[in-house]
């Protein structure tokens, strides 16, 4: 099963190695994955870590890309990355 919606602690302690929301928005700034920050708390969509973890796969790495495959996935165009 694919997860959607948002990330929960745990998972984004697990995908940034940081457990503070300083260090977890230092790491996702970096690796250019979209995110909101609400006091101490993140929000990251899993469809923007499988987005990333796809241009990672396809050897594509950066921003655009990773917002082009988050449009696309959301339009309908393009099937979200399944583990």
């Amino acid at each position: 099963m694919t997860p959607i919606g948002f990330l929960n602690p745990e998972d984004l302690r697990r995908l940034t190695g940081r457990a503070r929301a300083n260090g977890q928005e230092e790491w996702l700034k970096a690796e250019g994955i979209p995110h909101k920050r609400q006091g101490s708390d993140m929000l990251v969509m899993w469809a923007h870590v499988q987005a990333w973890i796809e241009a990672i796969r396809s050897g594509i790495c950066g921003v655009s890309y990773t917002l082009s495959v988050i449009v696309q996935v959301v339009a309908g165009v393009r099937r979200p990355f399944l583990p």
